[in-house]
Formats: C-alpha cells, structure tokens, sequence
C-alpha cells in the first residue's frame, strides 16, 4: 500500500484542515481528514484533537474489530475529546467536519460528517463518492437552486464533529477494495477546487507540485491523501 500526504494553508494565514494515517498492524491503516468549522472558536484544535482521538481510539481497541462498531465508537470519543478540549479553552463553540477511512483485510470502512470527501477508483473508473452533509444538498433534493444560493450556503455543512453532550447521527459504508484501487479523501478547500479524478494522473513528485501551486491560489485550506491499495 502507497500512501501520498498534503496539506496546504492556501491563502489563508492559519491551516485549519489536518490529516493523519497509522499503518496498525499488517492489515489494518485507519486514514483520517479534518477540517475546522469556519466561524467557530480554534477551528484547527478542533480539527487536531479529533483526528488525533480517532486514530488513538482505533489503535488502542483494534484487537475488539467488529470494524463498523470500532468506527463508531471513535468518533464518539473524538467528540468527548472536543468537549473537554471546548471547556478547558473556555469555547462556546468549536467544531470541525470529518473524513475517516479504515482498511482491514481488503474491505474499506468509511464514515464521514460535513463535506470533507472519501473517493474510491477502480481503474479510471470511480466507484464510490461521498454525499457532503450540507445545506446546498439538502435543497437540491427538494428544488433547483439559482448562483447567488450556491454562493450563499456553499460553506453550511448541516453534521460534524461539535464537541456537544450529543453526537449527529451517523452511518458506516463498507465496499470490497482490490490491488490496485485508489481511495482518496480531502477536505473542501480541495474538491471544490480541483477535479479528484484528475490527481490520479500524477506521480507523488509531479501531484507535490502540482498541489502546492494551485494551493497557493486557494481561497481555503487543501488537505488531500491519496491511498494506492
């Protein structure tokens, strides 16, 4: 398994986005992508201290697999590890969205809240997506909606990680991967910017720079992993 790492500030003067991988043992990595919620208090400690729990918790429980559980109890620890986080700094708010792919024995686990994103690529053929948790979603399953909407509730994600007394409801995908299959995740300041798909066609070298140039012309942060099975 190959793994490529990025993460970018773009234009902005703090990266408020983390990514994280752990290879646990032979057949087990977990891959993690936050991104802090613009608007709220110390949005790249949010994102931080849950992507740093959930790795923790799956390394710590990894011998308990019933995998989709595992998942499930460590976003539910990222969001206790918030809220002492949130009360220890005196936040009335902090919060961050959530990626989080875990592969055990060729069968990947996903589960993600907000519009940070996991792909999957079988070929040049892609085979899974995740449906951003947001407000231009919600709406678009009930109407059209015109360019100043989009402009107006782009950024609005309607599930993530608060660091409150209760936790969004969430749900686990699992899909069969094979050798060779590409799996992706990246915050927003990434799929909004560039096209997925077209990554793949880079080396780790040529993506670096490719990445790190049109980063610099982002409006938001870029965090981006890219996993070769």
């Amino acid at each position: 398994m190959k793994v490529f790492e990025f993460t970018h500030p773009g234009r902005r003067d703090e990266n408020q986005d983390y990514a994280i991988h752990k290879f646990l043992n032979d057949s087990v990595s977990v891959f993690v992508v936050c991104d802090g919620m613009g608007g709220y208090s110390n949005g790249g400690i949010a994102a931080h201290t849950v992507a740093d729990a959930i790795v923790d918790y799956i390394d710590t429980h990894i011998s308990e697999l019933n995998c989709s559980s595992l998942l499930k109890s460590a976003l539910n620890y990222a969001n206790e590890e918030l809220y002492v986080k949130r009360l220890s700094l005196g936040c009335k708010e902090m919060g961050c969205v959530v990626a989080c792919l875990l592969i055990s024995d060729m069968t990947a686990y996903m589960v993600w809240l907000g519009d940070s994103r996991i792909y999957a690529f079988r070929g040049t053929k892609e085979i899974f997506r995740s449906e951003d948790h947001s407000l231009l979603n919600d709406i678009k399953k009930i109407r059209t909606l015109d360019q100043a909407e989009y402009e107006k509730y782009a950024s609005i994600v309607t599930k993530g990680i608060m660091g409150t007394e209760t936790m969004d409801s969430m749900e686990i995908y699992m899909m069969a991967i094979k050798s060779e299959d590409v799996l992706c995740l990246c915050s927003d300041g990434l799929h909004k910017g560039m096209n997925v798909e077209d990554l793949l066609n880079y080396g780790d070298e040529q993506l670096q720079s490719y990445l790190e140039k049109e980063s610099k012309n982002s409006e938001d942060n870029v965090t981006f992993i890219k996993i070769v099975v």
